[in-house]
């Protein structure tokens, strides 16, 4: 349950700059191409990985072990989380690539 706890504070800390990306892109005009800075791309990497991790652990260490059942409910919430992180960096990267 720790190491979800960890990713999940390397998530949500690396996850601001995501929330800057985007709001820089809720204000572009239409037309304007997306940027993302080489700063940007290295905290959403930082973001994938964590979630990734949290993915990982759930499937593969605590869901055959039968820890789930008993975890509390911030632990569901931090997996929720981490799955989200996820949709929405690959619905991001459709729309960039579109």
């Amino acid at each position: 349950m720790l190491l979800i706890e960890w990713e999940y504070i390397r998530l949500y800390i690396n996850s601001l700059a995501l929330q800057a990306v985007a709001e820089r892109e809720s204000t572009q005009v239409d037309n304007q191409a997306i940027r993302i800075s080489e700063e940007d791309v290295i905290y959403i990497d930082h973001v994938v990985e964590a979630s990734k991790s949290i993915l990982n652990y759930t499937i593969y260490e605590f869901a055959p072990r039968g820890y789930l059942r008993l975890s509390p409910v911030k632990v569901f919430l931090r997996i929720i989380s981490a799955a989200v992180f996820l949709v929405k960096v690959n619905l991001h990267l459709r729309n960039t690539d579109e």
